[in-house]
């Protein structure tokens, strides 16, 4: 009889394995690419190219509270992605408001209040809290009328710049498409071959006083930066790195990737 309940138990544990699958939202769908999401005051935020969720409109943002899609004032364009600082939600990207071009969208618990004001076709593409500031990534040379290029500090209230140049002799203007914070650094990743003083192929770490270079070639893609079990992992498309085949992943070692 024990036999008989436990091969009885073993079977019910095995379907209920097997029957775990992806499925949708329920809500509805949404109507275009999602290009961002994140967590923030207990709801799923979203943001894309869709105008539509389910049954309600959603202009590139729309909420979700794990049963309904909830309405959401509009964002300008669909956002590169979210992040928070002092526990406050920021969108990331190039917002057109008016004639104006903004990096970031602050949710301020009823609207979008536009900020950090870029050149024109500016962009910022990602950011992460590092040393009790906010350190944003992207493609633009001027925040708020002063020249400050692709990679800027915020301190809740100023945005100021790192000493020397972001370069990349690949394309006509450098990138820095990831900026995450692991393990006491701050990791960038992009398309550049220098960035403030030091020479380095797409991908870098600042620890806040000083860059280091991480071993690399040109022309390569960083997708992402990722910390697991304490190591630190790079994300992309690395057509020839240290004599290797192309790769998608890459951890961090002693003398670099």
């Amino acid at each position: 009889m024990k036999k008989i309940i436990l091969s009885v138990v073993a079977i019910l544990l095995f379907a209920n394995v097997r029957s775990q699958s992806w499925r949708p939202l329920l809500g509805g769908n949404l109507n275009g690419e999602v290009t961002a999401i994140t967590s923030y005051g207990g709801l799923i935020w979203v943001g894309g190219a869709f105008t539509q969720a389910g049954t309600i409109a959603a202009n590139c943002i729309v909420r979700y509270d794990g049963g309904s899609w909830i309405s959401t004032p509009p964002l300008p364009n669909a956002p590169k992605s979210f992040c928070v600082y002092n526990n406050e939600l920021y969108a990331l990207g190039g917002f057109d408001v008016g004639t104006f071009r903004y990096g970031m969208m602050k949710w301020n618990g009823n609207n979008w209040q536009s900020m950090a004001k870029l050149n024109s076709g500016g962009t910022l593409y990602s950011g992460d809290v590092f040393n009790g500031e906010l350190v944003l990534g992207g493609c633009f040379y001027s925040v708020d009328s002063v020249t400050i290029g692709y990679l800027v500090r915020y301190d809740g209230t100023n945005f100021y710049g790192f000493s020397g140049a972001v370069t990349c002799q690949w394309l006509p203007e450098p990138i820095i498409r990831r900026v995450v914070a692991i393990n006491g650094w701050l990791y960038v990743g992009g398309e550049f071959d220098h960035i403030f003083g030091d020479t380095t192929f797409c991908a870098a770490k600042w620890n806040g006083s000083i860059w280091w270079s991480l071993p690399t070639t040109p022309q390569f893609y960083v997708a992402d930066f990722v910390s697991i079990q304490g190591k630190a992992y790079c994300v992309g498309n690395f057509p020839v790195l240290n004599q290797t085949t192309s790769q998608a992943v890459l951890i961090e070692g002693s003398n670099g990737w």
